[in-house]
């Protein structure tokens, strides 16, 4: 596949002696490619991927860092959009630890509500149709809005 082929390609330059060709190796092409997700969708993935269905939000940041390479570096600016989104975002629902639970930081949850906008892993971001009037329309709002940080 396209990764092999990638691998095949960096491998052939590195061997040839060209610093410029073999920086094109694959882990470095999928750092600079930013994945289709919104950061409501990429913290939806974390929580719905979680054992309890609940993260705080260091384990949110390192659910993305592990499974996305893009958000692996430059972590300052989308740190700040996550929390960004879990505290302006309606679907994520702050949950206080349990007194028996040691540690730092609340627990995130994905309202019910909300659930849905994620049926069969659909988690790419949706574009509002502008004659959308209906309950989903408010669901989109509540789960997209504030992308824009």
């Amino acid at each position: 596949g396209l990764y092999a082929s990638l691998q095949h390609a960096a491998a052939a330059a590195a061997a040839a002696g060209n610093p410029w060709l073999s920086f094109c190796a694959p882990e470095h092409v999928l750092r600079q490619v930013r994945p289709p997700y919104s950061y409501s969708a990429l913290i939806a993935m974390a929580i719905q991927n979680s054992p309890e269905q609940r993260l705080t939000l260091s384990q949110i940041y390192q659910h993305i860092s592990e499974n996305f390479p893009f958000y692996s570096c430059n972590k300052a600016g989308w740190q700040n959009s996550i929390r960004h989104n879990l505290s302006l975002n309606d679907c994520f629902q702050k949950v206080p630890r349990n007194d028996n639970d040691p540690g730092k930081g609340n627990y995130w949850t994905l309202d019910p509500h909300c659930e849905k906008m994620f049926d069969n892993g659909n988690f790419r971001r949706k574009r509002k149709r502008k004659s959308e009037n209906n309950a989903s329309s408010r669901e989109t709002t509540l789960l997209f809005r504030n992308e824009s940080h």
